[in-house]
């Protein structure tokens, strides 16, 4: 009688301690540490923010008739997350980045990258050339940036070129959660 009953305990306490891994074992842990909060870093990098805490950057590069050779598009300041440099359409123009000292990342010394992972501003962006595809070259990364970076696109002819850049920061003196837009073109 008294194995039966510690048969049946050691089966009970069995079950339990199985049914309890497994319930663990399926459970992921939030951004605040805490299993099976549920809690995910926004686009700033903010446990449960909900993208409210960011700042979302939009801007594109145009233009219509420039010399040929690196042109500047813009600074990446420290902070960008959700990184997204798109050309609008296949060209056989390139994009460029480099460091916030000038050293080239991607596509420098005129030489142009195969697509890839490049490290940059303590991140790592990832550079693709799509084949048949209506848009053009893109450089993304996750970030954040730890360090401001520089774009460029090479312009090899003059035909009509666009770029579209978009990445979230965390606020500074805009209201939480505003667009901020910017225009290049030369």
């Amino acid at each position: 009688h008294f194995i039966s009953k510690c048969l049946l305990c050691c089966i009970f306490f069995l079950s339990l301690c199985l049914s309890l891994s497994f319930v663990l074992c399926f459970q992921s842990e939030g951004c605040d540490g805490v299993l099976g909060s549920g809690l995910v870093r926004d686009r700033c990098g903010v446990c449960g923010g909900g993208d409210g805490s960011c700042e979302r950057v939009t801007g594109s590069f145009e233009n219509s008739s420039v010399p040929l050779g690196y042109h500047k598009i813009m600074d990446i300041p420290p902070g960008a997350t959700a990184i997204n440099i798109t050309e609008r359409r296949q060209s056989p123009n390139y994009l460029a980045l480099r460091s916030g000292t000038g050293q080239s990342v991607v596509n420098g010394r005129w030489a142009v990258d195969p697509p890839g992972e490049y490290e940059a501003g303590g991140t790592t962006f990832v550079y693709s050339r799509p084949r048949g595809d209506e848009k053009g070259e893109t450089l993304s990364a996750a970030g954040p940036t730890t360090t401001q970076l520089q774009l460029y696109v090479i312009i090899h002819t003059t035909h009509n070129y666009t770029t579209a850049v978009l990445y979230f920061i965390p606020p500074s003196d805009t209201p939480l959660g505003e667009t901020v837009q910017l225009v290049f073109s030369c």
